[in-house]
């Protein structure tokens, strides 16, 4: 199901390889079609017609749904990209190894990765959010929870805030994620 809804528009989904995973890859990103009736009536809303009106130019295009998202080319100082920008491998050391993806996240994209890899001789995962700036000129910290401002993370079974965690027991431990998921 969905990770979070009502998310804002231009997030980047940002991964920070740490601890015990040295490697992983984008496998999917489509766009998720919602299936008639999932959403509550609003005040808003109108019956359908099927003479709906062109959506204006400029509005916003959502991209098709094969659309490729791949990881950015700044990154923590600690990270290899690979197979045409879909592999980040951390090669050193156990923190500096944030990714984030080059595109924002479309509403209604479902983002896909697993873990590649995993290095036994540490503890800890990885954290996994959004982040509500453009990482394009991003000075990347050691480790992703020194985000901030506008970054949501889940690291463990937390969830964090602009570096404050704001929520514990959320979900599976993320630092007990076996290669391949």
């Amino acid at each position: 199901g969905a990770a979070a809804t009502g998310v804002a528009k231009n997030v980047f989904v940002v991964l920070d390889l740490y601890g015990r995973v040295t490697s992983v890859s984008i496998v999917s990103s489509t766009m998720l079609e919602e299936a008639e009736g999932t959403h509550p009536p609003s005040v808003a809303s109108e019956p359908y017609s099927e003479e709906e009106e062109e959506p204006t130019p400029g509005e916003c295009d959502l991209p098709s749904a094969t659309a490729s998202m791949e990881f950015l080319e700044n990154h923590g100082k600690n990270i290899l990209l690979s197979n045409g920008n879909l592999t980040a491998t951390r090669v050193s050391s156990y923190n500096q190894g944030i990714v984030v993806v080059a595109q924002p996240l479309p509403q209604q994209q479902l983002f896909q990765f697993q873990i590649d890899s995993l290095n036994p001789q540490w503890t800890s995962s990885l954290s996994l959010g959004v982040i509500g700036s453009s990482p394009e000129r991003l000075n990347f910290p050691a480790t992703a929870c020194s985000l901030k401002p506008s970054t949501w993370l889940l690291q463990r079974d937390s969830v964090f805030q602009n570096s404050l965690k704001i929520c514990e027991n959320y979900g599976p431990n993320l630092d007990t994620c076996p290669e391949g998921t």
